[in-house]
């Protein structure tokens, strides 16, 4: 699975996967579905602070973020 950050919804404490990794491609899940998956309140904190983070250094650095919320899908 590989998510952006469009993909995490904190209001409603959910990760969608909706795109797979392997064998070096981005593809569709299995069902060609999308799918909740519930995310626990720590976790949800933690990716907070991950983000803001990553977007602060992004600004300080004077780039782009990049999409990816891991630097390596996989």
């Amino acid at each position: 699975m590989t998510l952006k950050r469009g993909d995490i919804d904190f209001a409603r404490r959910a990760i969608w996967v909706r795109r797979t990794w392997g064998r070096g491609t981005i593809g569709t899940p299995k069902s060609n579905k999308f799918r909740r998956v519930d995310m626990s309140e720590q976790l949800g904190r933690t990716l907070r602070g991950y983000l803001s983070v990553r977007e602060t250094e992004a600004v300080v650095e004077g780039r782009i973020e990049i999409p990816w919320l891991f630097s390596e899908p996989g």
